[in-house]
């Protein structure tokens, strides 16, 4: 009997540690090169997720268009985007998507850089312009051109990716294109190009934001557990803004210098406004103007109260 009782507990243990995998099984999280987002890496490489009791597991991607994918595909649970992918989003999966934590507002980060000869978008009326399609470059744009009483019918407008915008500027083979740090931080680099419109001029319209898939059902304490990591990460910041910095540039492949200018026109949003600005998403009607802005460009196909029903902003005391 004595000899089998060491067998007996290592089964035990076995099967415990198997209903713990289950258990911790990760959610995925898409995130792509973007200041705000970064602190979402910061939040997974110093511990601070598992620190809180939860699994999340960030998976890195090149533009806001592959994390859109990856996350309409079910090869990501989760995305950190604009409310423009999230829009899209609705219209191309089958349940609700939940917002769980406003990451920031642009203010003055997204911008629209063009060829040095051009001082303003009313210079720019039949011109090329680029964006990266059914993403919130688009919205930024209609809003820029609106700013001016123009429409998207007043330019050229031609749909890119932002490595190919930066390309394609730098060959002048567009004449202007909407872009954000890092890529516009390359630009800016460069004689003959400047910048010609800037967020910082419709404020509070350019949100980033992190959403999940509504049939994963993460509870209320998931979702306060999730803005504590985040918390975590912002103070960690505050109080070792040379580590934390120089982890978060070196993940963008950019200087701390560059990476700290890129922030500088970014409103982080803590764990304690979080509740407060998804407040101002919804009296605002800001994914509702944001839908509309896709549809007239012809991004989305369903209509925006179909779209909207299906997005839930889960504010938490």
């Amino acid at each position: 009997m004595l000899k089998l009782m060491p067998a007996a507990l290592l089964l035990l243990t076995l099967a415990s540690g198997c209903t713990e995998r289950r258990e911790e099984k990760p959610v995925t999280l898409a995130i792509s090169p973007w200041s705000g987002y970064e602190y979402l890496y910061l939040a997974q490489e110093l511990g601070f997720f598992q620190k809180v009791g939860i699994n999340v597991k960030i998976r890195e991607l090149y533009s806001l268009s592959d994390s859109q994918r990856a996350f309409t595909q079910g090869r990501t649970d989760g995305m950190a985007s604009s409310l423009a992918e999230v829009v899209q989003a609705a219209g191309m999966i089958d349940h609700q998507i939940h917002v769980a934590l406003v990451v920031d507002y642009s203010d003055g980060a997204d911008v629209i850089i063009s060829q040095a000869k051009f001082t303003d978008l009313r210079a720019l009326q039949g011109k090329k312009v680029a964006a990266e399609p059914g993403s919130i470059g688009v919205v930024l744009l209609s809003s820029a051109l609106a700013y001016y009483d123009m429409d998207i019918n007043d330019i050229e407008f031609v749909a890119l990716d932002q490595p190919a915008i930066v390309a394609e500027l730098r060959a002048g083979t567009i004449d202007a294109g909407v872009t954000f740090p890092p890529f516009s931080n390359q630009l800016n680099k460069d004689i003959g190009i400047k910048t010609i419109f800037t967020s910082a001029q419709i404020p509070g319209q350019i949100v980033d934001v992190v959403s999940f898939r509504g049939d994963l059902e993460l509870s209320t304490e998931w979702i306060k557990k999730f803005h504590t990591a985040w918390q975590m990460a912002l103070d960690y910041t505050e109080l070792h803004p040379a580590e934390a910095d120089g982890i978060m540039a070196g993940h963008e492949q950019i200087s701390v210098t560059e990476f700290r200018v890129s922030r500088e026109n970014t409103n982080l949003v803590s764990a304690d406004r979080q509740m407060h600005a998804m407040d101002l998403i919804n009296q605002a009607g800001t994914i509702a103007n944001t839908c509309r802005t896709l549809g007239r460009l012809k991004s989305i196909r369903e209509n925006c109260q179909t779209l909207l029903e299906r997005i839930k902003l889960r504010s938490v005391r």
